[in-house]
């Protein structure tokens, strides 16, 4: 990630931008995020965090593991913030993120049950809003029928 860019979309205190600097320039992007989240005076974190993840999915060798502990962290996030209208997109957005990973989660998991409707709620949101995500309808249906398909060889 190009910390310069991350910058951009913040307003923060001094200590605040000085503590979130020194983790970027120690690649420490998790613990960026938590000092963000515990910064009260932080504007536009819920849409930098969803940055981050996308430029994580964007990746040829990104993993869950890399990606599932950023957004758990955005748990976190004040509703009130995420609400504004201002948020919007990234919210949508992150939305489809949590989705897609909470997917591939219930299938390492073995929570087959849901499987198909994280899916299915996944495609339909992206479906539904206007974003900007590294993932496609199409992608999602791939993979849901050759989890499907593995999941039926098994029971057989």
């Amino acid at each position: 990630m190009h910390v310069n860019n991350w910058w951009c979309c913040f307003s923060v205190v001094f200590p605040v931008w000085k503590s979130v600097r020194l983790c970027c320039q120690r690649g420490r992007h998790l613990q960026r995020c938590q000092v963000l989240s515990n910064e009260s005076r932080t504007r536009g974190s819920p849409a930098c965090w969803h940055h981050h993840v996308k430029e994580q999915l964007s990746d040829s060798d990104w993993t869950v593991d890399s990606v599932h502990p950023i957004l758990d962290l955005l748990g976190y996030i004040r509703t009130d913030r995420l609400i504004l209208a201002k948020f919007t997109e990234a919210r949508s957005e992150l939305l489809i993120l949590s989705g897609y990973i909470g997917a591939l989660l219930a299938i390492r998991r073995q929570y087959s049950s849901i499987v198909p409707a994280l899916y299915e709620y996944t495609s339909q949101l992206m479906k539904r809003r206007e974003v900007s995500v590294p993932l496609q309808i199409e992608q999602l249906s791939v993979e849901l029928e050759a989890w499907m398909a593995c999941t039926q060889s098994l029971i057989k």
